[in-house]
């Protein structure tokens, strides 16, 4: 009997572990089946935000004074990211009005929509989206280096110290002149009211380098190579065909030493030869 005993009572023993194991499978079965539903979510995610534009813009128009006076009507247009592309046309035609636009210096008249990857444009936090650089250099009465952090002297989510201010010199193809300024200050040569103490291509490439040191996703620049050589064109289109931006965490701080993607630059320019290494012109 007690031999009988144990027999049954092993029996149970097992069909129990086997129970367990058989539930412990079962779990395990669903845990993949929701890892591999969370992944293709997020794929198709990814595959989505790949293939939403940098830019869009659809039914916008715009006029200064009445509404007779339309400088835009009905623009639509779509621009993939990291593209660069050069604005054309003759003068008065609304290529500049375009930026502002673009980069929300103005509104667009009722009905029209502009997005920037896919959010509506008034919703986004701007300076993590956008920079704009008016055709008009703007320099105070300071030194190059404040002239270039200014507005990110408290900021601790956009480096801008004495590294990242070189980074944006190189691109904006000011820092072979940093060495020179103020008779051997670098970048803490004053450039005095308006900037009398540079060049005009010099102060052009300091307000560039203000631009380009903010690192967001879209690029805005209104004639930025107005004031340069066709050298210094020719090397700030590679510069800025090249140009990539960092990730940015939730709260807008960019993450350093992270895989970049190309940005997006928008160039308003009559000198083609700043579009030598752009992807689009229209």
């Amino acid at each position: 009997r007690r031999h009988a005993w144990s027999q049954t009572s092993q029996h149970n023993v097992n069909d129990g572990d086997d129970a367990a194991s058989l539930a412990d499978a079962e779990v395990e079965r669903e845990a993949r089946k929701k890892m591999a539903q969370e992944e293709e979510r997020k794929a198709k995610q990814e595959e989505e935000a790949l293939t939403t534009p940098a830019l869009a813009m659809s039914n916008v128009d715009f006029g200064y004074g009445s509404a007779d006076q339309r400088v835009l009507e009905n623009i639509a247009l779509m621009i993939p990211r990291g593209a660069k592309v050069g604005v054309l046309g003759r003068s008065g035609c609304g290529k500049s009005t375009l930026l502002k636009l673009m980069s929300r210096v103005y509104q667009p008249g009722p009905g029209g929509a502009i997005s920037y990857f896919g959010e509506p444009l008034n919703d986004v936090v701007l300076e993590e989206y956008s920079t704009y650089m008016q055709q008009q250099n703007v320099l105070f009465d300071d030194t190059v280096m404040k002239n270039i952090v200014i507005g990110l002297e408290d900021d601790d989510k956009v480096p801008h110290d004495e590294a990242a201010v070189k980074e944006a010199c190189l691109t904006a193809q000011l820092w072979h002149d940093v060495p020179t300024l103020g008779g051997g200050l670098g970048l803490q040569a004053p450039v005095g009211y308006r900037g009398k103490t540079l060049t005009g291509g010099q102060a052009q490439r300091v307000c560039l380098a203000r631009c380009l040191l903010r690192r967001t996703p879209i690029l805005f620049l209104d004639e930025p190579a107005s004031a340069q050589d066709d050298r210094t064109v020719q090397d700030l289109s590679e510069a800025l065909g090249e140009l990539t931006y960092p990730p940015r965490e939730e709260d807008g701080t960019i993450v350093e030493d992270a895989p970049e993607e190309p940005a997006t630059v928008v160039a308003v320019t009559h000198n083609t030869t700043l579009l030598k290494y752009f992807t689009h012109a229209c």
